[in-house]
């Protein structure tokens, strides 16, 4: 696609900045005078227009003969680098202007840019020169040197031109030179920082998105009151339910709206990584990646599910999206998609989230990704190497953990011999993690990271089910049914808005997991296609022989009793959602009865839990009964603190116990990052004494090494990491601090670990992993 380019607008420019150089005026005018001109000579203001404002004095980071330097690139367009000097026909002064550029490239380098989409241009505003990196020399070649810096640049010519005629031809090559050179399509790097840094909450480009989006979300709440009232109640039950004291009860449209945002660009650099390119779609064409068909007929069937925001990429809203998205897609057009990225790309865009919008969810926390490649390799490395992982993240956030293991479990295939394109290595690599979160965003982009991650192992025509899932792991809440109990053993009966279904226990166990997805499926088929009619088309009889089909598709072997438990219960539910649909409160309740039950259908099938747990005291949860639940949990672990100090216990340790408890085979391996309180706080006592062992719902669990790091999570949260096994036996061992070793993590370095236990303040020395 063309780029509009206004000649008259470039000869102006040339004129007054020909002008402003024989008046000696400083480059930083010079290049301000650049930036004012810009939108006037190219009036569509493409993505590259608008970041040479936003990306001057980009912070740059180097060696220099061996030591470590920092400056700062004038502009910073994708991968274009910019340097700017007042007149390049001073002595000296190209010269200098060419190091500068080598050391910038060299600091792109260093931030993980390939070298073949680098390019340094060096210019005085009317002297244009632009180079490539032909050559990069290894590191080592610089005594002491440790990064990259321009003593191993090589850099060659490309294109150069003398503009100071200021005249039609002049403003021609201008134009051609910008687009050719900034406006280079492709040339910057998908990473997790940039992505942050270029579109995240902080960005100037999100902003007008986030309007757009703000009013989008204000017409579809006031058109449809009926439908917008039943996600504003699943909301405010569920997700902000479980937000803390302040968010508990409401709806906060803000967050809605922030979560939309990156929910959209999430399935645009999906789509656009997978088609290898940036794309320039159609309005059909971002309809299919909004509301999910673009990825269905890429073998991804539940990459997009109708979630909360499943009505908003439907008709009639879907039209006022597809504008703001083909926005987004042109912001897009500045990234390399050649290739996927090799890393959590969202987790610094939910931390931004987090912190604007202020929501505790359960103390969401992001994970870093070398802290989260670090625990990974080291659960992987634990586990025999003619075993297969079957790894479990019950808080799994963006997907940091989800797209480390997918990474160990390709190098484990590759070893034994496997390739990609093997249908058998891509069930492999569904099979190796299984994820949970509460939080309906976590989830779609950790299953885009798991895609992204994936995406060289992916078969056309083959369907790979990503498995990861909208769930409470504590199995203590759902959308459509409060259990609150310490066991969630209880019958459940579903409360789907004003009609509900009791669900026979028996069908939510792991053995019956395929038997209870294909009655889902299948069923609301059925209930979808009577709704359609002017009267009810469902008959007891069809619903029987519905049944009787999935039971035999799926090889399930059902009592008398259970047969006749199913069909009462299908019966209920496809009328239920018959009667929601032609009242105009339905499109949701598939994904929700989807994923609500998945922990109890893959209870006890792990060989290994890789988790960052939440991390919230039970006193921010407010006065509710989940926390009661909670509460009720720790006193069945054993680790409930004595007296008031109980209220300050962190969850993280409720839900490590209860995911080793209810999910891992025994043996399975256990690596978990926690709250460096648990090392010494009161309030851990219980949990450090092992007390779990002898509880009345007791752990078998045996933690091997413990230590804790110099890093930080927030500003406020130190961290400590814990490697450990599910134990074969349940016979109560010594305390947790008489068995803690050390941990593998070297950045950073980990630095003290726990006293012996009954020698206060002796130290064991730390072991790596």
């Amino acid at each position: 696609m063309g780029t509009m380019y206004v000649e008259a607008q470039g000869k102006a420019f040339l004129k007054e900045v020909v002008a402003l150089m024989s008046e000696g005026k400083a480059e930083d005018v010079l290049r301000h005078a650049l930036s004012a001109k810009l939108p006037l000579m190219f009036p569509e203001e493409p993505w590259w227009t608008k970041a040479h404002v936003s990306g001057t004095e980009s912070l740059a980071k180097f060696s220099e003969l061996g030591s470590k330097k920092y400056g700062f690139v004038d502009v910073l367009v994708g991968s274009t680098v910019i340097e700017y000097e007042r007149n390049l026909n001073a002595s000296g002064t190209f010269d200098h202007g060419l190091h500068q550029v080598k050391q910038y490239c060299a600091s792109q380098l260093n931030a993980g840019t390939p070298p073949d989409l680098l390019v340094g241009v060096l210019s005085d505003t009317v002297r244009w020169h632009a180079f490539g990196v032909s050559g990069v020399k290894d590191i080592s070649t610089v005594p002491g040197a440790t990064t990259y810096g321009p003593e191993h640049i090589v850099l060659n010519l490309i294109e150069e031109c003398d503009l100071s005629a200021a005249g039609d031809l002049e403003a021609k090559r201008l134009g051609d030179f910008l687009i050719r050179h900034l406006g280079r399509e492709g040339g910057r790097l998908l990473a997790a920082f940039t992505l942050a840094k270029d579109l995240g909450f902080e960005s100037p480009f999100c902003q007008s998105h986030l309007d757009s989006i703000e009013k989008l979300v204000d017409l579809a709440f006031k058109s449809n009151p009926t439908y917008a009232g039943l996600i504003m109640k699943l909301w405010t039950d569920f997700v902000s339910y479980l937000g803390g004291e302040a968010a508990a009860g409401k709806f906060d449209t803000r967050s809605y709206v922030s979560e939309l945002y990156i929910l959209t660009l999430a399935k645009l650099i999906c789509a656009n990584v997978l088609s290898g390119k940036g794309l320039v779609s159609d309005d059909d064409e971002l309809k299919s990646i909004l509301d999910g068909s673009f990825f269905k007929v890429r073998g991804l069937p539940n990459l997009v599910e109708y979630d909360y925001f499943g009505w908003l990429n439907a008709s009639p809203y879907v039209s006022n999206l597809v504008e703001i998205a083909r926005d987004i897609q042109n912001d897009l057009r500045a990234y390399n998609f050649t290739s996927a990225p090799a890393e959590d790309l969202f987790g610094s865009l939910m931390a931004q989230l987090a912190a604007r919008s202020q929501r505790l969810l359960l103390g969401q926390e992001w994970t870093p990704v070398w802290l989260a490649e670090k625990l990974v390799k080291r659960a992987l490395s634990k586990i025999p190497k003619e075993q297969k992982p079957r790894f479990l993240d019950m808080c799994c956030g963006s997907g940091a953990m989800v797209v480390e293991t997918v990474k160990g479990a390709q190098a484990r295939l590759l070893a034994a011999g496997a390739k990609p394109g093997e249908p058998a290595a891509l069930n492999e690599l569904v099979a190796a993690i299984t994820a949970f979160d509460i939080d309906p965003l976590a989830v779609i982009l950790a299953k885009v990271g798991w895609v992204l991650a994936s995406k060289e192992w992916l078969i056309p025509g083959h369907e790979a089910q990503i498995p990861v899932y909208h769930a409470d792991s504590l199995f203590a809440n759902t959308p459509v049914t409060k259990v609150f109990s310490a066991t969630g053993d209880e019958r459940r009966r579903l409360r789907l808005d004003t009609e509900e279904v009791e669900l026979p226990k028996f069908l939510i166990e792991w053995k019956r997991q395929a038997f209870f997805d294909a009655l889902l499926s299948r069923g609301y088929e059925m209930a979808m296609s009577s709704a359609g009619s002017p009267k009810t088309t469902l008959r007891d009889h069809d619903i029987e022989v519905m049944v009787d089909s999935v039971t035999a598709n799926t090889d399930a072997a059902l009592t008398a009793d259970e047969r006749s438990a199913a069909l009462q219960f299908c019966g209920r539910l496809l009328r239920a959602l018959e009667v929601l649909q032609r009242a105009g409160r339905n499109g949701i309740w598939a994904f929700v009865l989807r994923n609500s039950f998945r922990p109890a259908l893959v209870a006890g099938r792990f060989n290994g839990v890789v988790t960052n747990p939440p991390w919230l005291a039970l006193s921010k949860i407010g006065s509710n009964p989940y926390r009661d639940a909670l509460k009720a949990k720790a006193d069945r672990y054993g680790i409930k603190a004595p007296g008031a100090s109980h209220l300050h216990v962190e969850i993280a340790t409720i839900f490590l116990l209860h995911a080793i408890d209810r999910y891992l085979t025994r043996g399975a391996v256990i690596a978990c990052i926690l709250p460096d309180t648990v090392l010494n706080g009161t309030h851990h006592e219980p949990f450090r004494s092992a007390k779990y062992l002898s509880a009345s719902r007791s752990v078998p669990f045996d933690p091997k090494e413990i230590g804790r790091s110099r890093a930080r999570l927030s500003k406020t949260k130190r961290l400590c990491c814990l490697g450990a096994r599910r134990s074969l036996t349940h016979q109560p061992r010594s305390s947790l601090g008489a068995r803690s070793g050390g941990i593998p993590i070297r950045k950073p370095h980990i630095t003290s670990s726990l006293p012996a236990a009954g020698q206060p303040g002796r130290r064991k020395r730390m072991h790596p992993w």
